[in-house]
């Protein structure tokens, strides 16, 4: 039996973690065999305004995109669109510099072993694919690039389409203009950031979504769909030098200890999580059947975004233990 008041020391942590990074809106959220067990929020949505942050406040979720991107991929892959995560990518769509593709397969993208850096459309090799591990947007892009050629439409409108809309994810969504309830980023100077807007085709890091949302995403991972399954499935080269983190479809996946990993130490293997650069991140650990949520809108703080992940994490399974 899980109670709202075991995770009383999870709470603190996330308002101290607020407060270090200057963060006027911070929020948590846990799902328990499917049920929401705890919701927790504090703040407001801009430094001006008086209205209090409210279930509806969206929050710029940035990196966490990287597993919607993931579990489109995974899809193609469970329609047999696409035969093998093994496939070179240079078959899939049309690039200017093919030649700066050689030897790079979808398993290099999702598990950031590619070795591209800079420009997708130009990019330099910064090493041989699957020999080492470099956390970069170069290879996001080249995802977004290859679904939109092999099944014809953005990612934004398949995955509205199949999740949003079906999961009644009604706070969800990649903003173009400003709209009621978006939470304002802060820079580590405690100043008020525009609100970042863009593409609605979900290419750019404008994924606004609530704590509920993001909780809602990650529980739906932990449900009878092979899709998700397969979005979970750790895809890291074997032959990867132990000291780099793993790689599901897009989430970071447990397997052992790494320095690197984003994950907590406490945290069981075959769990995955994923964290964008304001502090927002989802933690799925599939043999508790949980699902733990934090949303933070800072840019900066005196900390390590990190470490801190991973003792949010370590946090969780704390406050689970002593149920």
């Amino acid at each position: 039996m899980v109670s709202d008041r075991q995770f009383d020391p999870l709470i603190e942590h996330v308002i101290q973690t607020g407060k270090r990074a200057g963060a006027h809106a911070l929020s948590t959220e846990i799902y328990y065999r499917h049920q929401s067990v705890l919701h927790f929020c504090e703040g407001k949505e801009a430094v001006q305004t008086v209205e209090p942050l409210s279930e509806h406040s969206r929050f710029n979720v940035y990196s966490v995109r990287k597993s919607m991107i993931g579990y489109a991929i995974a899809a193609l892959m469970e329609s047999a669109m696409i035969e093998s995560v093994d496939v070179p990518i240079v078959a899939l769509f049309d690039h200017p510099h093919p030649e700066k593709l050689k030897a790079i397969t979808l398993r290099h993208l999702l598990t950031h072993t590619h070795g591209l850096d800079g420009d997708p459309m130009n990019p330099r090799k910064r090493f041989v694919p699957g020999t080492r591990w470099h956390y970069t947007n170069t290879g996001i892009v080249l995802l977004n690039r290859i679904f939109e050629t092999v099944k014809k439409e953005s990612i934004a409108s398949f995955i509205k389409e199949k999740v949003w809309i079906p999961r009644g994810m009604n706070d969800t969504s990649f903003c173009t203009q400003e709209e009621p309830h978006l939470v304002h980023d802060v820079s580590h100077f405690h100043r008020e950031l525009p609100l970042l807007l863009g593409s609605s085709l979900g290419d750019e890091r404008n994924l606004y979504m609530s704590t509920h949302d993001l909780a809602i995403w990650g529980n739906y991972h932990l449900q009878d769909n092979p899709i998700a399954h397969r979005a979970m499935t750790m895809l890291t080269p074997q032959t990867l030098d132990r000291r780099y983190p793993r790689h599901a479809y897009g989430w970071w996946y447990k397997e052992g200890h790494s320095r690197l990993c984003e994950i907590g130490d406490l945290v069981p293997d075959g769990s995955v999580q994923i964290m964008g650069m304001s502090g927002c991140l989802v933690l799925v650990i599939p043999s508790w059947q949980v699902v733990a949520v934090r949303m933070m809108n800072s840019l900066g703080g005196r900390f390590s975004f990190v470490r801190d992940a991973k003792r949010f994490g370590d946090l969780v399974m704390t406050c689970l233990m002593r149920g």
